[in-house]
């Protein structure tokens, strides 16, 4: 555990009585022969470069005009539980008038699934569209607004920048504790 992570818990340990997970290894692109394979046991072998490519279809000059192909390419591996997958499964139904796969339930239901696995990016990802969700009105969002700063939480504690920051600014905005916003910050600009 660094330091970041140690000091974040110290301060804010009494918030969230949630277990955080280990992050995602990252997967080294060069060593893999195949994009998915599947083992002896019928298990998918997802890869990074299957979840880079997939990324590349959704983001390419006319981003959802494959996004059919994206779902096709990474569908079995977020099935199978790669959180790398999920998360890119996620993107793909991100909620946008040109997606004709936009659906917001399923990109929130896949994001969950990646950060309750331990991925910090899938974490902070499902706590930004939990903070950007729902009603206006503060009294109808204030449990959105918890789920969405123990997300950014859980994220901070690996020490994701910009869920530090979050998390600053939620001291700063909600509770108006300009000491610990401070810290939360220095934190981030620390990452």
């Amino acid at each position: 555990m660094g330091n970041t992570q140690l000091i974040a818990g110290l301060f804010i340990g009494w918030l969230s009585a949630t277990p955080v997970y280990a992050a995602s290894q990252a997967i080294n692109q060069k060593e893999t022969e195949s994009v998915i394979t599947v083992t002896e046991k019928d298990r998918l072998n997802c890869t990074g470069e299957l979840v880079n490519e997939t990324l590349r279809v959704i983001y390419q000059k006319d981003p959802y005009k494959k996004v059919h192909k994206a779902r096709e390419m990474i569908q079995p591996c977020a099935d199978a539980g790669d959180a790398a997958a999920q998360l890119a499964l996620a993107a793909v139904y991100y909620k946008s008038p040109d997606n004709p796969l936009s659906n917001e339930k399923k990109a929130l239901a896949w994001a969950e699934k990646a950060g309750l696995q331990g991925n910090a990016v899938a974490q902070f990802k499902y706590a930004v569209a939990l903070d950007n969700s729902g009603s206006l009105r503060f009294k109808e969002r204030q449990p959105v607004l918890r789920k969405a700063f123990s997300w950014y939480y859980k994220a901070a504690l690996q020490g994701h920048p910009e869920a530090l920051f979050q998390i600053g600014k939620a001291f700063r905005k909600y509770s108006f504790d300009s000491v610990s916003a401070y810290m939360w910050h220095v934190l981030a600009f620390d990452e």
